[in-house]
């Protein structure tokens, strides 16, 4: 079974993939990442465990609220670009990734995300998906306390029991002794029922 946490690792696995094949080099490995980042990824990979009809933004809005709440922030920077025999043009772009100074440039709405960003959100409700079938159970502490009735055990009669390794005993009561001699549960019980024999 695989726990939330594993699953992360393997969406985060996925990501880091998908960036290095758009020639981004930036997202560091799992073992690297911050305490607060794989607490992130975690969430996420809950939140779409217990929601199977979630849906990209969804995550991404969960992520957005939990970056915020971190103190993270969206920063533009100034960027020039120089134009041949024009004056230079000088525009706003979002600011780099920086885990120091906490900025983040997919910190926008889902629908200002760039396609290759919201390609992200896509491919992590697909890998979570993959591995729902097989996700861990809810652990015992999370289950609901078994109530004092439920905890103990009902004890056999004991002119009911019968031993396999011994062989049925004489009666000494006036119950019929239970033989092995019924080559089914079904019949033991119906063995069971017969009337008393008077001696």
């Amino acid at each position: 079974m695989n726990t939330p946490g594993q699953i992360a690792q393997v969406c985060h696995a996925a990501n880091k993939a998908y960036c290095e094949s758009l020639l981004d080099f930036s997202t560091p490995r799992w073992e690297d990442l911050p305490l607060e980042k794989k607490d992130s990824l975690v969430s996420g990979v809950k939140l779409h465990l217990s929601n199977p009809n979630s849906k990209p933004e969804d995550g991404h809005n969960a992520w957005l609220a939990t970056m915020k709440k971190n103190g993270w922030i969206y920063l533009e920077e100034k960027k020039v670009i120089k134009r041949k025999g024009k004056k230079d043009k000088i525009i706003m772009v979002p600011a780099p990734k920086d885990y120091i100074r906490k900025n983040h440039p997919c910190l926008v709405a889902y629908d200002k995300l760039p396609k290759e960003q919201q390609f992200k959100d896509s491919l992590f409700i697909a890998v979570v998906r993959a591995f729902a079938p097989v996700a861990a159970p809810k652990k015992a502490a999370e289950k609901k306390p078994a109530t004092k009735k439920e905890a103990t055990p009902k004890k056999p009669a004991a002119e009911n029991t019968v031993k396999e390794d011994s062989p049925a005993k004489p009666a000494t009561s006036k119950k019929k002794p239970v033989t092995n001699k019924g080559s089914n549960v079904h019949e033991v019980q119906a063995q069971l029922r017969e009337p008393k024999v008077k001696a």
